[in-house]
């Protein structure tokens, strides 16, 4: 029996950059700011750059955009919709010659554990993609992490990268870099034409750029003003990730 967790996902559109717990300013702004995205976005040219979840603040990625010689653009972020699980559409294999056994058991079960948003709903994740009012051959697409974490962004980067757009990604975990080895990294090193690291370099992945960390605006930086009389301690910070929004538990 397939052990895949469903999680409801409201449908709904958020902005890049913007959290989901807004105060009535902050509604206010990102309202203006969606009106103007869309605006911007039939403005927008077919080879215009596309910049969307880079953690810059608004003002450099407006910047940005007005360097590279096009109008800037406020995109946005849609989820997909939630598609239920349907065993029928799962009654498949792929097809394994591997004499390994471990990626023979992983390719036996893709069917049963695949995310039901590129399974059950492909279909309409494909429609939506192909429906999202976003340059069809953009030069290059610049991101922090919608490689991994939304799929209609995969779809259409898939698409347009396959035109010849180039690919390039900032890092956005910490580990990168300085730990002797990672999946994450070596995989988005070898998706990208360009990778922008923290402060590392790599004699061996010349596509690695030391550009530092970017980091927004919305983060507090605040020093205290008396740093002596903070209370010293131990502190474990973890976090829980999930990369699709429907995954084998």
């Amino acid at each position: 029996m397939p052990l895949i967790k469903q999680e409801r996902t409201p449908q709904h559109v958020v902005p890049d950059g913007v959290s989901k717990h807004w105060s009535p300013s902050q509604v206010v702004a990102r309202s203006a700011a969606g009106a103007y995205g869309s605006a911007a976005a039939v403005m927008g040219l077919q080879r215009n750059a596309f910049i969307l979840s880079t953690s810059l603040p608004y003002a450099d990625k407006f910047r940005l955009h007005w360097r590279l010689g096009q109008v800037p653009q406020l995109w946005r972020t849609p989820q997909p919709a939630s598609a239920d699980l349907n065993l029928d559409q799962r009654r498949w294999t792929v097809p394994r010659q591997s004499r390994n056994a471990f990626k023979a058991c992983a390719l036996a079960l893709v069917p049963q554990q695949g995310p039901t948003a590129y399974i059950e709903g492909r279909a309409p994740l494909g429609e939506h993609a192909t429906a999202l009012p976003r340059p069809t051959r953009p030069r290059l697409i610049w991101t922090r992490g919608l490689h991994n974490s939304n799929a209609i962004f995969k779809l259409w980067a898939a698409e347009v990268l396959e035109r010849g757009s180039t690919l390039v990604i900032s890092q956005h975990v910490r580990l990168y870099g300085v730990g002797r080895w990672s999946f994450g990294e070596d995989h988005e090193i070898a998706i990208s034409d360009r990778y922008l690291s923290w402060s590392w370099e790599d004699a061996s992945q010349p596509t690695v750029k030391a550009v530092g960390q970017l980091k927004s605006r919305l983060v507090s930086t605040r020093v205290p003003a008396n740093p002596s009389s903070v209370q010293r301690g131990f502190c474990m910070m973890t976090v829980w990730l999930v990369r699709e929004r429907k995954v084998a538990g």
